[in-house]
């Protein structure tokens, strides 16, 4: 028999009255049909119950990392304070050498201080000494004889000899005696950064910025032109 005689023996069997058709098939799907909806239901629910805790614990993950960085943040804040309080000391005492014309005391605080530091705090440190200096009234020679002597410091010697040349031009204290002994300075330091250019050495690689050696190079021609004026 073909399909479709075995078809239409099917549909003839199911025109006959009282005769009885196999529903077993039907009854047993819709049990397993009944049972996939039910399990279905059931890992919703599981998985529902696994994302609110997943994310609860998340939460408290989250919580707690806001906690320690809170807490992270407040101590490094004490901690800032406490080295500006310190730094602020240092400063303080470093001037009051170049007060009394101690240079080498001076010298020697800072190359210990400026070894704790790194590049920007310590060139930022040389300025701070610079203008508390000028503002204590500290003769200028004793600050650019400190500043000159910063040798174990490129970076910082540079800069304080450039805020030195700011701060006294600003003040318009550039007599003949404090032109000639800055104009010797700069040009040593210059020397320095040339003799420093190429180095390999990590520890006296010359790390100046081009903005700084320009501003250097700028100081010194003015330097130059008022030693001109002033005859020399």
């Amino acid at each position: 028999m073909n399909v479709n005689g075995v078809k239409n023996a099917f549909r003839c069997l199911s025109e006959m009255t009282g005769v009885i058709i196999d529903t077993r098939y039907e009854e047993l799907k819709a049990a397993y049909e009944t049972k996939i909806l039910h399990l279905q239901l059931q890992l919703a629910g599981v998985e529902k119950k696994f994302d609110q805790k997943f994310k609860k614990a998340i939460d408290k993950l989250l919580k707690r990392y806001h906690e320690m960085e809170k807490k992270m943040r407040e101590t490094l804040n004490e901690l800032h304070k406490e080295r500006l309080a310190h730094s602020n000391v240092n400063i303080k005492l470093i001037v009051k050498y170049l007060e009394s014309g101690q240079i080498h005391s001076a010298w020697d605080m800072f190359n210990v201080k400026s070894m704790e530091m790194s590049n920007n705090n310590t060139t930022a440190m040389v300025k701070q000494i610079i203008g508390k200096a000028f503002s204590a009234n500290v003769q200028i020679k004793n600050v650019i004889k400190f500043t000159g002597g910063l040798k174990n410091n490129v970076d910082a010697m540079v800069h304080g000899i450039i805020s030195v040349f700011n701060e006294a031009e600003k003040r318009q204290i550039l007599d003949r005696d404090t032109v000639n002994l800055l104009f010797v300075t700069i040009e040593e330091a210059i020397k320095t950064c040339i003799d420093l250019e190429g180095t390999d050495s990590e520890e006296s690689r010359l790390t100046l910025d081009e903005h700084t050696l320009d501003q250097l190079i700028v100081v010194n021609n003015k330097m130059e032109f008022l030693k001109y004026i002033h005859g020399q």
